[in-house]
């Protein structure tokens, strides 16, 4: 073994004060009843709080009622007898193309 060296081995470091790796990896095995009551609660918090949302996909209601969006958007409802909100994208190859028009 001419010029070969054996490595010491490293001390083990502490991820948090007082707790090594070990130590740290034999928490979910000491405590796997408690992590176990910890994921139910989280997961019926969720459900309970997830079964409540409510969902609408008509954007006027997103609108406060004097914005003029939306008092546009009823008046237009209410004297053609209907509305439809449309998105129109334009590439002007250029960046802020259409801002800068005038």
């Amino acid at each position: 073994m001419n010029g070969l060296r054996i490595k010491p081995n490293p001390i083990p470091r502490k991820l948090e004060p007082g707790l090594s790796k070990k130590e740290f990896a034999n928490i979910p095995s000491h405590y796997s009843k408690e992590i176990r009551y910890i994921n139910l609660y989280y997961s019926n918090v969720s459900i309970i709080i997830g079964s409540k949302l409510e969902t609408s996909h008509y954007p006027l209601e997103w609108f406060p009622k004097d914005d003029p969006n939306y008092i546009g958007t009823k008046y237009i409802d209410a004297e053609m007898r209907g509305s439809l909100t449309a998105e129109v994208i334009i590439d002007t190859e250029k960046e802020n193309g259409l801002a800068r028009c005038q």
